[in-house]
């Protein structure tokens, strides 16, 4: 079966569908880095193609047209989920234009879960895609571990294609991530099987104590967003692999190490992705790589789809695949020095013993001017120093030990260096967060101090608030004896 493939990428589409016996005729993608790797990989001259302004009659009739849209505008991982939609939607709206255009046999798009509803909304009457909604027969949220891609990756799959012989190829065993890592380790394909010693399998340095903590707070302690794992689960399927893994995030698969923790290498992402680990991605700079391996759809998935439009069963052995240039020149090594100190470096984290979910917490900064600490009670809503001053005024005065000897200027050099120090800020908000003993504050005064910290913002005490009253009540202390103390040197310092 002929296919074309639209926003291919680093060649998803192509591997999975070619490896399952059928015929590219036609590929389309702007970006030339993308169009390098499927190059390399296929023997094809592949040019750069603006979708949006391609002419349906210069493509070539296929009996399959396949197509991945630019995800970004609709991930949440992208702003938190506030992209430019309308713009996404160009995008979508052209390639349902060629679809409709060249009226194949199949036709397959994939993207993220968002988009599920974003379709039925607007094929719906009346909705922006109105005029596409006859060439629709599905639109389904896909957990592609399901086909045995190693990695819980949702994404939503809309068209028209075998739909039932494609959920009939369910059921092969998805590897785990442990599974994964040992494997390309040791130069086995986790996914395609057979031996292949990639050359490009370098993580780089490992995390600094910093950048752990960075990811660790990111990932189980955000205000706002469930918790992760922290390193993540080896003993399951990864986690979705992104585009963006940088190496302080809470999109980043960490993983151990024998110095502490570590990112993924651009080889063992590719291969969460199931690209075997003889398909080649020749680009200079790791970023461009990651990006080309967390925006693909897994191969073996696209492979599945090629087999259920073809009426094939999936076979007991899957078929190598052997890159049309060879090998491409090894990659430099990843992230081979460190970030250089920043003058002026922001920080926020929430202290913790001081975090109460939904956006409720006790927060370290360095806005204003200085070091701070404010409480963040939900919805976008926020006491700062004086309004804690305000509510601490009810409490027995005391200090805190644990913020005696805090020096503002220490902890700002410490963390433009990131150097591991006891003034480091995360040291000092561990201290804080320790030593907001509850026990010496009686219920009463709590309440009252919890309900005048609400009433300083303008808002009543929220039950969750009052049944952390004791809590919340020792950290007005701790963080009214850190400003007054941070604030009296800065003052005597000015």
């Amino acid at each position: 079966m002929k296919f074309a493939d639209f926003y291919a990428g680093a060649g998803g589409w192509t591997l999975g569908l070619t490896l399952a016996g059928h015929e590219a005729v036609f590929s389309a993608e702007i970006w030339k880095t993308a169009n390098a790797v499927r190059g390399w990989n296929f023997g094809n001259d592949e040019t750069c193609i603006d979708i949006r302004a391609l002419d349906p009659r210069d493509v070539p009739d296929a009996e399959l047209i396949v197509g991945s849209p630019p995800c970004t505008q609709f991930s949440y991982a992208n702003r938190g989920g506030n992209g430019d939609i309308a713009d996404g939607m160009e995008d979508v709206r052209a390639f349902l234009r060629i679809v409709e255009a060249k009226n194949p046999k199949y036709w397959v798009m994939e993207n993220v879960p968002r988009l599920n509803g974003i379709l039925l909304r607007e094929l719906a009457p009346g909705g922006a895609l109105e005029g596409f909604a006859h060439l629709f027969e599905s639109v389904d949220d896909f957990d592609m571990s399901e086909w045995g891609v190693p990695q819980r990756r949702r994404r939503c799959i809309a068209g028209r294609y075998p739909r039932d012989l494609l959920f009939s190829l369910k059921g092969r065993p998805a590897p785990t991530l442990g599974q994964v890592l040992a494997a390309v380790r040791d130069g086995i394909d986790p996914v395609w099987g057979g031996r292949y010693a990639a050359s490009d399998n370098d993580p780089g340095l490992p995390l600094t104590w910093e950048e752990a903590r960075i990811n660790e707070e990111k990932k189980r302690n955000h205000p706002i967003y469930n918790d992760m794992a922290f390193p993540d689960d080896q003993d399951r399927a990864a986690r979705t692999v992104t585009a963006t893994c940088t190496k302080v995030s809470r999109e980043s698969i960490v993983v151990p190490c024998d110095e502490g923790f570590r990112l993924l290498s651009v080889r063992e992402s590719a291969a969460i992705q199931s690209f075997p680990l003889s398909y080649q991605f020749p680009s200079k700079g790791r970023s461009d790589r990651i990006k080309m391996a967390g925006n693909a759809i897994p191969p073996l998935f696209t492979y599945m789809v090629g087999l259920a439009a073809a009426g094939l069963p999936v076979p007991e052995t899957l078929p190598p695949f052997v890159p049309a240039k060879g090998v491409a020149t090894d990659a430099p090594p990843e992230n081979p020095v460190r970030r250089a100190a920043k003058a002026g470096r922001s920080f926020r984290a929430a202290i913790s013993g001081l975090r109460f979910k939904s956006g409720m917490s006790f927060e370290l900064r360095n806005g204003n001017g200085g070091w701070e600490i404010g409480f963040n009670a939900g919805n976008a809503l926020a006491a700062g120093p004086v309004q804690i001053a305000a509510a601490a005024a009810l409490l027995p005065h005391r200090g805190v030990p644990a913020v005696d000897s805090v020096d503002g200027e220490a902890m700002q050099t410490a963390w433009e260096s990131s150097t591991d120090c006891e003034v480091h800020p995360f040291r000092v908000a561990d201290r804080i967060g320790a030593a907001s003993e509850s026990g010496a504050i009686d219920t009463e005064r709590a309440t009252a101090c919890v309900e005048a910290l609400y009433a300083s913002i303008g808002e009543p005490a929220p039950d969750k608030a009052i049944r952390n009253a004791h809590r919340i009540a020792a950290g007005v202390a701790a963080a009214d004896s850190f400003n007054r103390l941070v604030r009296r040197r800065e003052a005597v310092a000015a």
